[in-house]
């Protein structure tokens, strides 16, 4: 899970007296009727409309779940999902709370893209990162769940603040928060709670839960994606040796040509891995756990070789000229985060 940052609103939800404002303003009159018995809060809540915004969504997400970062469109659109569930909640002792948050049907920041396992209630194989070799069959998957700490701190009603009940939150949102602070990943693919994250550990267990995030399938495609990056991260931190002692002696043949080439190539596969607008590309949070630090190192070996003390070597003009490429994909990189 990574943070998105939200484009602006499509027109439909800007527009006075569009579809999106007529939802609104109905779901308000319906909920706020005197007496209204909970049985019948079943208020009919928009569809017809939301083919007009949907490739909105998956511009947004870059066609990826907003919780595990799985590709969403193989086989499928993906899931619309609402962050906070409109017509019910499920609270943290699994009561249903009600009514949801009916205001927010249709409000453009409370709508995400999501994949179906993600989103919907269904039987996985789950795994315990405590004990990687366990393997349990558990119904899992968001649907209506939106736990509190404190369930008296609860908004669901449109005249009151939310931001009264945003510090008892249990879910991570990833359009709120860098879900990176919350979560890390394992060479084996699990997910677990940030070793620095201290009193918020609550938070990480609990969306690691309700997202399914160690369902069988999905912890091995990120163990596939751990392999692929670290093979990648390996090649380049060899390959790069050898090149800079092949320039720094003025070798020329095909062999020290073939090999900055192939060098050149892994570092653009290994920057793809951290690349959000790269469709199709799953994982980035992993990714970007394991490419940073090495990245880092990186760049401080690109440092001590471009320093200006080194212009007058015989080789330093020819470095500067190989290794431009790198340097300014690792700016490009780091100036969009």
């Amino acid at each position: 899970m990574i943070r998105i940052k939200r484009i602006s609103p499509p027109e439909i939800f800007t527009r006075r007296n569009g579809p999106a404002d007529k939802e609104k303003k109905k779901a308000e009159e319906y909920y706020s009727a005197a007496e209204l018995p909970e049985e019948s809060f079943k208020f009919k809540f928009y569809s017809a409309y939301k083919d007009q915004y949907k490739d909105d969504l998956l511009k947004m997400f870059n066609s990826r779940c907003a919780y595990c970062e799985c590709f969403v469109t193989v086989g499928g659109r993906g899931d619309i999902e609402h962050f906070r569930p409109k017509g019910e909640c499920t609270a943290l002792d699994s009561k249903v709370v009600r009514p949801g948050y009916y205001w927010l049907a249709a409000d453009w920041d409370n709508l995400y893209l999501s994949c179906t396992n993600c989103n919907q209630s269904t039987t996985f194989k789950i795994l315990d990162a405590n004990n990687p070799g366990e393997i349990i069959e558990k119904t899992a998957g968001k649907m209506n769940q939106f736990g509190l700490k404190d369930e008296q701190f609860r908004r669901n009603w449109h005249t009151k603040p939310l931001l009264e009940e945003e510090p008892y939150r249990l879910l991570i949102d990833p359009c709120k928060e860098d879900p990176e602070e919350f979560l890390e990943y394992t060479k084996d693919g699990l997910v677990k709670p940030h070793s620095n994250i201290g009193i918020a550990k609550e938070k990480a267990i609990y969306s690691i839960d309700v997202y399914a995030l160690q369902r069988e399938v999905l912890v091995k495609a990120r163990k596939e994606k751990y392999i692929q990056v670290m093979g990648k991260i390996i090649y380049v931190d060899k390959a790069s040796k050898f090149v800079i002692d092949d320039i720094k002696q003025n070798q020329e043949g095909e062999k020290e040509k073939f090999d900055q080439e192939q060098l050149q190539l892994a570092f653009r596969e290994l920057m793809d891995f951290l690349d959000v607008e790269k469709i199709p590309n799953e994982y980035i949070g992993l990714a970007r756990q394991y490419i940073q630090p090495f990245l880092a190192d990186y760049s401080e070996m690109l440092a001590e070789l471009l320093d200006p003390i080194n212009n007058n070597q015989p080789w330093y003009q020819k470095m500067v000229e190989y290794l431009e490429q790198q340097v300014t994909a690792i700016k490009d990189y780091l100036s969009k985060t």
